[in-house]
């Protein structure tokens, strides 16, 4: 999502009840700061309706993206699709599920894990600081507070994969012009307690010389794909660096984008394979930087990327739809077999 230059204000809560009817309601209730142990739990502010469909398909996607109404207004909601159908765009959407808005959204920007009967969830909380939550069904979390934090320099897009029994986070790092210069990385073994360990990669000369964003990294055949969203301009586009190893350093691919959609833009990169083909899953405008809706398209090589696909739009008034301002965005995709 485009990123705010005013800070948040942070508010803690907590999960107050659960009720089902014929839908179920998530009700979460703003409550006094509670501080465990040293630890600043931040919960949220909405009431959410998700409908109850009944049992999803034994194989399930679930897309948790952002929704925004406007720029000042941010949900992170969640959409669903069976096996075979993601690729082709058949998502059903479930609802909001948290309210990121607070006082002034900074960023969602999701990053789910399923594991062991767990999802867990990365995401970006304030200028200053990254949280951690986790749930047992994908739509009822618990937040369990900051986790990685380089104030007060400002980051951003954290992005976390798992490999070996480590997790690997890459994120953003912001100047004092607050432009994104820098992708840094941190490791941990339980995905709480990060070690940052330094920089992976930076802006460039080319069309990645003004700023980077959101990142994607994935381990193919023992090369390690680091999918990337940069500008040299106002304009957002997708690019590629490898490296042998999940630590870097990384070497950027070509002296231009992989996506370059101008004057529209091509953010938050997401790749998945499914039978023989990857797919990649970004949001992006047709014109400008907003509004956004979330598109795909498929490679064989992961460097020539065609047959784009619109797969999520905005159609709910808390997507912004009808807004110039609004969007659906920071999608993050897992795949969950019963």
């Amino acid at each position: 999502m485009k990123r705010s230059k005013r800070k948040l204000t942070r508010v803690r809560g907590r999960l107050w009840r659960r009720r089902i009817k014929s839908k179920l309601y998530f009700e979460i209730v703003i409550f006094l700061a509670l501080i465990s142990g040293g630890v600043s739990y931040a919960f949220f502010s909405n009431s959410v309706v998700i409908p109850n469909d009944g049992t999803l398909p034994k194989t399930t996607w679930m897309m948790y993206y952002t929704a925004m109404p406007d720029q000042s207004t941010g949900y992170l909601a969640l959409a669903t699709a069976g096996n075979y159908s993601a690729e082709l765009g058949a998502w059903t959407k479930k609802g909001r599920i948290v309210d990121t808005s607070q006082t002034l959204l900074r960023g969602a920007e999701p990053n789910v894990m399923f594991e062991d009967g767990v999802y867990k969830l990365w995401w970006h909380y304030t200028n200053y600081a990254f949280c951690y939550a986790t749930s047992y069904d994908g739509f009822t979390w618990q937040n369990h507070g900051t986790i990685l934090s380089e104030a007060p320099t400002e980051i951003a897009c954290p992005f976390v994969f798992k490999e070996n029994g480590v997790y690997y986070m890459y994120y953003g790092v912001y100047n004092s012009a607050r432009y994104g210069k820098w992708f840094h990385e941190a490791t941990s073994t339980n995905g709480i307690d990060f070690t940052i360990l330094g920089t992976v990669l930076t802006v460039g000369s080319g069309w990645d010389s003004l700023e980077l964003g959101n990142i994607y990294v994935k381990n193919i055949a023992g090369v390690y794909y680091m999918f990337y969203e940069a500008r040299s301009d106002g304009y957002w586009q997708i690019g590629l660096a490898t490296s042998s190893s999940p630590l870097g350093p990384f070497t950027k691919q070509g002296n231009a984008p992989l996506i370059n959609r101008y004057p529209g833009e091509a953010c938050h990169p997401e790749i998945h394979k499914i039978g023989d083909t990857y797919y990649m899953w970004f949001h992006g405008s047709s014109s400008g930087l907003l509004p956004t809706d979330i598109y795909r398209r498929e490679s064989q090589d992961l460097i020539t990327w065609t047959n784009e696909r619109l797969v999520l739009t905005r159609t709910e008034s808390w997507e912004g739809v009808g807004n110039a301002q609004g969007q659906v965005a920071d999608m993050c995709l897992i795949e969950v077999k019963a």
